[in-house]
């Protein structure tokens, strides 16, 4: 939830896609990009053992996990915080959503999505009752003096 990245671009993360702060993807699924990281997100990455080339490698050896091996960890953690219907995917969307929320523009949400269109990204985001609220507070505000 910290990186907005898909799951596919986890799995394939090198340490050395790791540096200066940012993630740098090769191949994610709009091309190459950067992944700008927050500091709480640098300070998971500081913390995690570099063991060989990934990130998260194979119980396997000096490789990538394979989707599996993922998803059955996805399970273990949501089953032991009790979020029963939630896909690895939704923390994306968490991301995103809570990212717009806190005044980012759809644009900026874009980029650190790395989505095409903003429009991908407001498929994404899921505003709160309370932002068209607080808009409709705002605008009264402003022409109503």
């Amino acid at each position: 939830m910290l990186t907005g990245c898909r799951k596919s671009e986890l799995i394939t993360l090198r340490w050395s896609d790791y540096r200066d702060g940012h993630l740098f993807l090769r191949d994610g699924k709009s091309g190459p990009r950067t992944v700008w990281l927050s500091r709480p997100a640098r300070d998971v990455f500081d913390a995690l053992e570099r063991t060989g080339a990934w990130v998260f490698a194979s119980p396997r050896g000096n490789a990538p996990p394979g989707r599996s091996a993922l998803d059955h960890f996805w399970r273990t953690i949501r089953a032991e915080a009790g979020l029963d219907n939630v896909r690895l995917h939704d923390l994306r969307h968490t991301h995103a959503s809570i990212a717009l929320r806190q005044g980012e523009t759809v644009l900026a949400v874009s980029r650190l999505l790395s989505h095409a269109s903003p429009e991908t990204t407001l498929k994404y985001t899921h505003p709160a009752d309370a932002m068209a609220r607080q808009a409709a507070e705002t605008l009264g505000a402003i022409f109503g003096g």
